[in-house]
């Protein structure tokens, strides 16, 4: 099963065209699957970043002409590619302009 939308797809040529050898893959998986996902991007040369089992995410690198068999990967939910998605930071605390005046 094929996960890469045609965009995505011209975004893996646009790095082959490049010349880059590897991609950053944002990869979500099924609930439980973190694990048997992240042998299957090892095996395929990747690179693994950072992985969260708890919401089924991989940061990882992979190498180009592996992009495609890593999104088609079983138990691979989707994949984003090349893009980090910024978090807010969930540490306490007290907000400029928040608070008692």
């Amino acid at each position: 099963m094929r996960k890469l939308d045609e965009a995505k797809r011209q975004q893996v040529a646009k790095a082959r065209q490049e010349g880059r050898k590897t991609m950053l893959l944002m990869v979500f998986t099924e609930p439980g699957a973190t694990e048997k996902v992240t042998t299957g991007l090892r095996e395929l040369g990747a690179t693994v970043e950072v992985s969260d089992g708890a919401v089924g995410y991989l940061r990882v690198e992979v190498p180009l002409d592996a992009v495609e068999r890593a999104a088609a990967l079983p138990s691979v939910t989707s994949v984003e590619l090349d893009r980090l998605i910024p978090r807010d930071d969930p540490t306490p605390g007290v907000q400029p302009g928040v608070g008692p005046s």
